[in-house]
């Protein structure tokens, strides 16, 4: 379970009531304790959940969702290019918990960049992403 703290991108794959969301607040608890900076991108947050974290998309908000998948596409961009200017490039990690990845791409325009990117160009630059999903959406 050590080793999930350091994978690039990973996949929280269930049915219904599987335990997915209980994994992922495990995780992200794990990666908070490794130094992570954290952003939470869930449209089924109820009450309560993620409190203390950055969320976005509550009540379904695709629209939130979707400009941060913008902002971590330039995020990545970003880095790379710190990377090529500074030796020694080290930004703190960033893990993006994306809760419910279930038909984003019929309501995020930039989900498909977004998940290219997620399995590409991440990890020399000390990006992290955890997709949480069900077995009919995947």
């Amino acid at each position: 379970m050590q080793d999930l703290l350091s994978y690039p991108s990973v996949l929280i794959w269930g049915a219904p009531g599987a335990g997915k969301s209980t994994f992922a607040e495990w995780l992200m608890s794990e990666r908070v304790k490794a130094g992570h900076k954290l952003e939470i991108l869930d449209p089924h947050r109820e009450f309560g959940q993620w409190d203390g974290l950055d969320t976005f998309g509550d009540g379904m908000n695709f629209n939130a969702i979707d400009d941060r998948l913008k902002a971590f596409a330039d995020l990545v961009e970003s880095r790379y290019l710190g990377r090529s200017k500074k030796a020694d490039f080290n930004p703190r990690p960033l893990t993006v918990l994306a809760e419910e990845f279930t038909q984003w791409a019929k309501k995020c325009e930039h989900s498909a960049s977004f998940f290219e990117m997620s399995v590409s160009d991440i990890r020399k630059i000390n990006c992290h992403v955890v997709y949480g999903v069900e077995p009919r959406y995947v």
